[in-house]
């Protein structure tokens, strides 16, 4: 009975369809030949397809929030670094100035990128206090947009091809871009409440706004003078003339007839004569000139552009902070996949977060503690 049993068992595996047994046969015999003959065989390995993961529609729709929001990121850092190589070529004819410059641009931005995170008031020392096209056009355009143009190319790579290695750094490289965006959206916010003067005092304690406005006012007017006794322009009721023939002079000139002298209404007109009087009743200004006039019109001029990027800013961080929690989603949502019910937790925690963070950016965008100081 044993030895019955074991031949039914064995029966199975031994019992290979017609086809099979054919098949083995003619390969065996196929090997056997070329063996015989010395002729290498082929030998075909079929490797399993890996399963389609299905990707759910909430990814689907962070997939595509990521994909557009950091193409459009990238193309702000090429644009940025198109700028700079620009600058460089027009800068190469007169020659880039010592190595101080990249220093001081990465001074710059480090402070920028830092501030929100600690006291970066050891970097003082190298920031350059002077206006130069070399350094603000062509060194800091090329760092910020270099850093901008990494950002969005890992935030790519993580939501197209789901790899998780490359969120990691990409979370880091955000959160500083998004702590930059917001806090930069915050000081102009912050500088364009000092434009006012109608209440400052002839005399007596200042409050803290009221220094911030009288350092603003003399640190500007003294680089506006400065820009012009080194760019040789000369200034009259016709307009600004700059006889350097550096680029700087003609990028110069340009701006003050472009942005200060064509722009003009009645609104501006009054703002460019409340700047004068109280800046002369300040004692920021001593006479009136034309020049001051012009640097009035100038300040006006800033202040609705850095009114108009402060909004700018704030749209910005908002868009940026759900793209980039998006990105984040699309790579940990293999793992949501594996959890219960605190898939829910998770996402409802975030989502209330993102909302506080929301209403903190649009409504109570209050300054940095360290632009008062």
């Amino acid at each position: 009975m044993a030895a019955v049993e074991a031949e039914h068992a064995d029966r199975p595996t031994d019992q290979a369809g017609p086809a099979d047994a054919r098949a083995s046969a003619s390969a065996g015999a196929s090997q056997g030949a070329g063996a015989s003959q010395g002729v290498p065989v082929a030998r075909v390995t079929v490797t399993p397809r890996r399963p389609v993961r299905e990707v759910r529609p909430g990814a689907q729709c962070c997939m595509l929030c990521g994909i557009v929001v950091h193409s459009l990121l990238f193309f702000v850092g090429f644009i940025m670094l198109l700028h700079t190589w620009l600058v460089g070529a027009t800068l190469a004819e007169d020659g880039m100035q010592g190595a101080e410059r990249p220093l001081g641009a990465f001074a710059i931005v480090l402070r920028g990128i830092l501030s929100s995170f600690v006291d970066v008031s050891f970097l003082d020392p190298v920031i350059p206090t002077t206006l130069s096209l070399d350094m603000w056009g062509f060194w800091v355009p090329g760092m910020l947009g270099t850093f901008v143009t990494i950002t969005s190319l890992l935030g790519l790579a993580t939501v197209r091809g789901h790899k998780s290695p490359c969120a990691v750094p990409y979370a880091a490289f955000a959160a500083v871009l998004l702590m930059w965006i917001v806090e930069t959206g915050h000081v102009l916010t912050e500088v364009v409440k000092s434009e006012d003067l109608a209440h400052f005092p002839d005399g007596g304690e200042l409050t803290e706004m009221q220094h911030f406005q009288k350092y603003m006012f003399n640190l500007t007017h003294e680089m506006f003078r400065d820009v012009l006794t080194d760019q040789v322009c000369e200034v009259s009721a016709e307009g600004v003339l700059c006889r350097s023939g550096l680029h700087e002079a003609v990028i110069f000139e340009t701006f003050l007839q472009e942005v200060c002298v064509q722009t003009s209404d009645v609104e501006f007109d009054n703002r460019v004569r409340v700047c004068e009087e109280h800046g002369r009743r300040a004692g920021f200004l001593k006479q009136s000139s034309p020049t001051d006039e012009i640097y009035c019109r100038c300040r006006s001029a800033m202040f609705d552009l850095m009114a108009a990027m402060s909004r700018t800013f704030k749209c910005v961080s908002l868009g940026f902070l759900i793209s980039a929690l998006s990105v984040i989603y699309v790579a940990a949502e293999p793992k949501f996949r594996t959890m219960g019910s605190e898939q829910v937790e998770v996402l409802l925690f975030v989502t209330v977060g993102v909302v506080l963070l929301s209403c903190r950016l649009l409504l109570f965008s209050d300054a940095p503690h360290w632009i008062t100081n």
